[in-house]
């Protein structure tokens, strides 16, 4: 389904697809998109095939950041991102879509339902591949 809420900006990064066979690594980044804020993630742990099932779960970890320009209210923003171990995890599940131009692979959030015994819808809209953080200044 077509988002049409937030930021073009940020609906750049979340409709990000990679090739059938990208492999998402430990220790790269992720980025939650709120309607137009951003907030940085880190990849904690990939698990592929999980299962048996034929798709990756990914856990992601919310970054520590701080900004580190001096712009003030602006909308150029610099940070400098710390991973934090501590922070809860959250999970990402793969899935392969295919359009006119070919197969891609895409991550949508999802939870662990003990009681169903499977992982389920989750809320968030994520992109991996960069950390990014942004504080709309509009707001």
């Amino acid at each position: 389904m077509k988002k049409i809420y937030g930021s073009f900006q940020n609906r750049l990064i979340e409709d990000t697809g990679f090739p059938v066979d990208y492999k998402i690594e430990v220790g790269s980044g992720a980025t939650e998109c709120c309607w137009s804020d951003r907030y940085p993630y880190t990849v904690c742990s990939v698990e592929e095939n999980w299962n048996n099932k034929g798709y990756e779960i990914i856990g992601i970890q919310a970054d520590e950041y701080k900004r580190i320009d001096r712009n003030g209210i602006s909308e150029i923003q610099e940070y400098e991102y710390t991973p934090n171990t501590d922070a809860s995890v959250r999970y990402l599940k793969s899935s392969v879509v295919t359009t006119e131009n070919g197969d891609f692979k895409i991550y949508e959030t999802v939870d662990w339902s003990e009681k169903a015994r499977r992982w389920v819808k989750g809320n968030g809209n994520f992109g991996l591949g960069r950390r990014s953080r942004y504080c709309d200044p509009s707001f």
